[in-house]
């Protein structure tokens, strides 16, 4: 059945796995967060694949504190289920200019829209997830091209959409003040 807030952690975790195995750096580590429905699934997971070393649980935490670990990543791993989903830590991660490992089906959207949002590296799959964490590993350059552009996709939205916003609360105002005292 569909679930909404699934985000496909036994793909990353497997994926994860693969990567770690692949010994392409000497000390990977995994920041995952300690809360939603998968923890205990997602722990039991890891702990059988013999990843825990390789793997930080953090608690919930405010989302300024979430920042200054976000802007310490090499990579955002976001969504492995639903494809186009975008969360807050998207968004997040475009404006630290990190680039995002996430799932993407062209099917899902019109051609022309696929080529006007942000900038991803797709994988859904495990293999195809530590296919991308090797790659970023080995194409820093590359990789901080990508949150780069993400940043610049993002600040145009971002302004759009102030943009929008600001002209609605001057007609708002604009309204207002010609509306007779009563």
């Amino acid at each position: 059945s569909f679930d909404p807030n699934a985000k496909g952690n036994e793909r990353l975790i497997n994926g994860w796995a693969t990567f770690v195995a692949r010994e392409v750096t000497p000390n990977p580590f995994l920041i995952l967060f300690e809360y939603g429905p998968d923890v205990d699934r997602t722990k039991s997971l890891i702990s059988d694949l013999g990843c825990e070393e390789t793997v930080l649980w953090m608690e919930s935490m405010s989302r300024r504190e979430l920042m200054k670990g976000l802007a310490l990543s090499d990579v955002v791993c976001t969504n492995f289920e639903i494809s186009y989903l975008s969360s807050g830590v998207n968004f997040e991660a475009l404006s630290l200019s990190k680039p995002i490992i996430g799932y993407r089906s062209a099917q899902h959207l019109e051609e022309e829209l696929t080529e006007s949002i942000y900038p991803i590296l797709g994988a859904r799959e495990p293999e195809e997830i530590a296919d991308q964490l090797t790659w970023s590993v080995q194409f820093p350059d590359d990789a901080a091209k990508i949150g780069r552009a993400g940043k610049v996709w993002y600040e145009h939205e971002a302004e759009r959409s102030i943009s929008r916003y600001v002209n609605l609360l001057k007609a708002q105002r604009d309204l207002s003040s010609e509306s007779p005292d009563v």
